[in-house]
């Protein structure tokens, strides 16, 4: 049975909801989203961003390009929902937010030839990977990426045809802030998945965010984020300056 995710109105506290009340999406052939799993995310998996680096990586602390996916953990505290609101560190001045695509397993992934992934996907949703913003490319940057609700997810799971083809769009308060299209993976979907398998195995409800565009959008509080991709709707929540 798919679970799905909110926070409920007014508390960082998350529950989940029934899956009855996720039916009238599947009769549309799509799921609310259930995140009941570890969320990997990957860095430096975007070949523009690996030119713009170029010799950077030779230096210190760098020494050479990657030669294997980058990996980062999203964990629980930062999942958010579509609607929700995402709330900017009193001592941070604006946000980079980061639309990206996100693959939702449904079957154990181990060790897997590129060609067998497809059959393990459950389906694919928009995430929006917010951070604050930084410099550091080499280390985890938890205290930057792992605040709580950074990761609104949704609106909801549904098949691709071409995850590689998709192009992400995210406007701020209406007007188009950032433009990234899938095709500038270095790593293709499949291919990407197959390698990290290789050497860490994704289990049901896991969900992988591919890369990251190297141009961003940065947001402040007040605004109204909206990311967005052809056949899997879009996503919106907005800032808002911390509680005090």
């Amino acid at each position: 049975m798919h679970r799905v995710f909110a926070v409920r109105e007014g508390s960082r506290n998350l529950e989940w909801l029934a899956a009855s009340q996720a039916a009238e999406l599947a009769a549309q052939g799509r799921l609310a989203c259930p995140l009941d799993g570890t969320v990997y995310g990957v860095a430096l998996n975007s070949r523009r961003h690996l030119q713009r680096l170029g010799a950077g990586l030779e230096q210190a602390p760098y020494a050479k390009p990657p030669v294997a996916p980058v990996l980062y953990i999203k964990p629980v505290n930062t999942f958010n929902r579509s609607g929700g609101v995402v709330e900017i560190p009193a001592d941070v001045e604006s946000l980079e937010a980061n639309a990206t695509l996100a693959v939702v397993f449904e079957r154990t992934v181990a060790n897997a030839a590129a060609a067998d992934v497809a059959g393990a996907i459950r389906g694919y949703a928009i995430a929006l990977d917010i951070c604050v913003p930084h410099e550091n490319l080499h280390r985890p940057a938890i205290t930057a990426r792992c605040r709580d609700g950074f990761l609104p997810v949704g609106p909801w799971i549904a098949p691709l045809a071409d995850p590689d083809a998709a192009e992400i769009v995210t406007t701020v308060n209406g007007a188009e802030a950032a433009r990234w299209s899938l095709a500038d993976l270095k790593r293709p979907v499949f291919e990407l998945v197959a390698e990290i398998s290789r050497f860490m195995t994704f289990a049901a409800g896991d969900a992988l965010l591919v890369g990251l565009n190297p141009e961003p959008a940065f947001v402040r509080a007040g605004d109204v984020v909206t990311a967005s991709v052809e056949g899997l709707g879009a996503l919106e929540v907005t800032l808002q300056g911390e509680a005090q």
